[in-house]
């Protein structure tokens, strides 16, 4: 097409039996190539604009939660690449129904500021201009006070215990970091007791009639022994117990999505297993600082603790 285009160049610029300057018909030449390559270009851009990406968030969410965002392409992709605030994550795609989609969890903080949060998203083989954009309304979210009373030595610590403490926080933060390409995760997660909620996540807390760090968790009801159960497919990071925790699961789930299970009376795994969801990963207890046996169940999204509910099994995400 291009050589059909071009090769009749020198018929335009015939004039009066004799061709224009040499000079002239290069120009020519030049001007009509760019015309064509403009054409093609615009040809290009309407067939890449017709396999837009078609993306599912919601516009606003409070804080402590999770922003559930799902993009398809209708043609074939390896990867999507996602940026929320000044994180960039890259999501591997897959096939569903012949198209190809991604799905990740990104999290608003507990207690983070209202106002406008900025997302994008785009096919990995792509750059940023052709992103989709988004804006997402971030609320804030009332939540209540529940006060308590338990043994003094979980409420002052001493320097020993704080040391202790302070250790496993940190090995906490480490699991807490990872971003794995692995993703074994699917929405909703399972529950893993099928006790209902005594605390919601989100709680100001007063142990003993001083103010804590909010509830971080979903305290659900359970006899002492009875099976806590993975709520999605996983590797097991952390199996060990902690001073408040008392003893407690962490699973990595993949793309930033970790799970906690705390309180436990018994362990059902070990650091290195691989889990499916609805395996056992433990027994109900009352270990650590509780005032009887419960399960904390615990959900983090990129290091931030979000409320697991709404995830769940008949929840609302």
């Amino acid at each position: 097409m291009m050589y059909s285009l071009l090769s009749g160049v020198p018929r335009l610029f015939r004039s009066a039996g004799r061709y224009r300057p040499c000079g002239f018909r290069r120009a020519a030449y030049a001007a009509l190539v760019f015309v064509v390559c403009c054409c093609l270009a615009a040809t290009s851009q309407r067939a890449r604009a017709a396999d837009a990406l078609t993306v599912s968030l919601p516009d606003a969410v409070g804080d402590g939660t999770a922003v559930h965002v799902v993009v398809t392409s209708a043609s074939p992709v390896k990867d999507f690449i996602f940026t929320w605030g000044k994180g960039t994550f890259v999501v591997p795609a897959f096939v569903e129904a012949s198209v190809w989609k991604a799905q990740l969890l990104l999290p608003v903080a507990l207690d983070a500021a209202p106002g406008v949060r900025s997302f994008s998203v785009r096919r990995g083989d792509e750059d940023e201009s052709w992103a989709v954009r988004r804006q997402v309304q971030v609320q804030r979210v009332e939540y209540p006070v529940q006060k308590l009373t338990v043994a003094g030595r979980y409420v002052n610590l001493p320097k020993a215990t704080l040391a202790r403490h302070e250790a496993e926080r940190q090995r906490v933060r480490e699991i807490l970091g990872r971003f794995t390409p692995e993703v074994h995760w699917r929405l909703p997660f399972k529950r893993p007791v099928p006790g209902e909620v005594s605390s919601d996540f989100g709680l100001r807390r007063e142990f003993n009639g001083e103010r804590r760090a909010p509830h971080r968790g979903l305290d659900l009801r359970g006899g002492e022994g009875d099976s806590v159960r993975a709520c999605a497919a996983g590797r097991v990071m952390l199996a060990e117990e902690h001073y408040f925790s008392g003893n407690v699961v962490y699973i990595d789930h993949g793309l930033g999505v970790v799970s906690s299970y705390m309180h436990l009376s018994a362990f059902s795994v070990r650091p290195g297993d691989m889990v499916s969801a609805g395996d056992e990963v433990g027994k109900v207890g009352k270990t650590g600082r509780v005032t009887g046996p419960h399960l904390h169940f615990g959900l983090a999204v990129l290091g931030e603790s979000i409320d697991p509910l709404p995830l769940l099994e008949g929840g609302v995400y």
